[in-house]
């Protein structure tokens, strides 16, 4: 169980760096031109709270899904890589095309997130598959 722990709050974790790159530095351009569709900088520091709590929950449910798929026999981080993949592209594909037709945003932005997330869920499962062991 320490193991899966320590999973949970590492993929949390780099999901919030990741997610600071990606939505900070990357895509920052692309926010700034779509402003007023967003909540000010204020309102999100208010909330901010709320987005560390979504890493953790999304976190556990991501690694919980990852250990009951684990094969003993097979890499854990290749698991993890494919793993994120799949993940990558159930959670990410959706919210992003779905944002795209639902929000007058650029399809660059659309496309920032389809594939950063991806990504992000890739490395998300690499680690998971680097840290946790089944006991």
């Amino acid at each position: 169980m320490k193991r899966f722990w320590i999973a949970v709050l590492a993929v949390a974790g780099v999901f919030g760096v990741l997610e600071m790159i990606l939505h900070g530095v990357i895509l920052e351009d692309l926010y700034l031109e779509t402003a007023s569709l967003w909540r000010s900088e204020e309102e999100v520091q208010d909330m901010i709270w709320l987005m560390g709590l979504g890493y953790l929950v999304f976190s556990f449910v991501f690694v919980v899904i990852f250990k009951k798929g684990y094969e003993r026999n097979r890499s854990g981080v290749g698991q993890g890589f494919r793993f994120g993949f799949w993940a990558g592209l159930l959670v990410v594909g959706m919210v992003s095309m779905m944002g795209y037709v639902v929000m007058p945003i650029p399809w660059e932005l659309a496309t920032g997130w389809f594939f950063g997330g991806l990504g992000e869920c890739m490395v998300a499962g690499m680690l998971a598959g680097k840290i946790y062991k089944p006991e």
